[in-house]
């Protein structure tokens, strides 16, 4: 086989670095305009994001792959969610979501069809983007006691910090699949976003993320032996001040932040109790409305429970399936040197879901979806790299 020259292969590798560059480009001009739609909670946005969504879709819509088996399949699993139609409690907003999960689960699809060079560009370029307005907001309302609840009226001051966990999630795991290894900088950086939220869930999962950041990058092969050699240096450094001021520590986070009352969240466990009290034999498959709970008279319709909201809308099996989606990548085939980091990233989003409505059914759930099946193409490439057996 003819050799090509080598300029031409230069000209190759950047076309296709410029290609990926301009894609990720485009992947992040999406992802941003996502979370903008979701942060601002209005129907124009939400419709809007949804459309935006579906036109990516369209324009990209080679990438898909369309059989008879395809359609099928995704036909069984949409039935599953026919309960969205049977809420006049709900008003249209089970419909709504109903279409708006289909969509943001092909548009996830169609994502991850992308390199995980541009991805993980995109996923850099959003998370930095959505840093710096979270670093504005704290400049301009930094005397109030809830800087992140002044940004959009009604707004919790949970919410923020959630959407950067999710965020999070989704740069680690790019992270993971292009370079072999997980992203220290940020988590800390989402920590004390969440801890200028004052949120219990957000800071919970951020300390995990950083600490889960720090095991992931001591053990694989491809972080260098110096820099795994300095971390646990580091670490053990920082281990050992944590336990000098250890009661300092927990006492100036306890009194600036949620954790004064607890891990347990009595407000959430009442919410939890109200709704099962709705809950019969025939609620239990098809989901109960708000009526006559504490959601509907002291929280405005809102869960603050993704998956209270998930079986509402649509049942006990959708919200199984959601609960339940991170053993997807424990279960399946694959090395564990991916099933591990991606499946505690995955895990860790859908923790955050818990206790704040960021997931199931929401735009966010574009990166959830994402991130489960970047561990799919990140597992085939592995595989298709591996050399065979008996092959010369």
């Amino acid at each position: 086989m003819a050799t090509l020259p080598a300029p031409a292969i230069t000209a190759r590798f950047a076309d296709k670095s410029s290609a990926e560059f301009w894609q990720g480009i485009e992947l992040a001009g999406l992802s941003i305009t996502i979370v903008l739609a979701f942060a601002l909670q209005s129907i124009i946005t939400l419709v809007g994001g949804v459309a935006i969504c579906l036109a990516f879709v369209v324009r990209h819509a080679h990438l898909l792959p369309v059989s008879s088996r395809t359609v099928t399949n995704c036909l069984m699993v949409l039935l599953l969610f026919f309960p969205a139609f049977l809420k006049p409690g709900h008003g249209f907003s089970p419909v709504f979501y109903f279409f708006a999960t289909a969509v943001t689960f092909v548009t996830a699809y169609t994502m991850s069809r992308f390199s995980a060079a541009a991805l993980h560009l995109a996923a850099t370029i959003l998370y930095f983007v959505l840093a710096a307005l979270v670093g504005i907001v704290l400049y301009i309302y930094w005397g109030s006691p809830t800087p992140f609840a002044e940004v959009i009226e009604g707004s919790s001051t949970n919410g923020i910090p959630a959407y950067m966990i999710i965020v999070q999630t989704f740069l680690c795991v790019t992270t993971f699949v292009m370079h072999g290894r997980a992203p220290l900088v940020t988590p800390i950086i989402t920590f004390l976003i969440a801890f200028y939220g004052s949120g219990r869930g957000s800071l919970v999962v951020g300390s995990l993320l950083v600490m889960g950041g720090l095991a992931f990058n001591l053990f694989p092969r491809k972080v260098p032996f110096i820099y795994r050699l300095l971390l646990m240096a580091i670490s053990i450094a920082a281990m050992a001040q944590l336990a000098i001021y250890a009661v300092e520590l927990f006492d100036y986070v306890s009194r600036y932040t949620k954790l004064s009352v607890g891990i347990s969240d009595r407000n959430r466990e009442a919410i939890i109790a109200s709704y099962l009290s709705k809950i019969d034999v025939f609620t239990f498959f098809i989901g109960a409305d708000y009526s006559g709970t504490l959601i509907e008279f002291k929280h405005e319709g809102n869960p603050h429970i993704a998956y209270i909201r998930t079986h509402s809308f649509f049942g006990i099996f959708p919200t199984l399936m959601a609960a339940l989606s991170p053993l997807i990548i424990f279960f399946a085939r694959g090395p564990w040197s991916l099933k591990l980091p991606i499946g505690f990233y995955v895990g860790m989003a859908a923790v955050r879901a818990a206790t704040e409505p960021v997931l199931f059914p929401t735009l966010l759930d574009v990166f959830f979806f994402l991130m489960i099946l970047m561990f799919f193409r990140a597992r085939d490439a592995a595989e298709s790299s591996r050399p065979r057996k008996g092959i010369a």
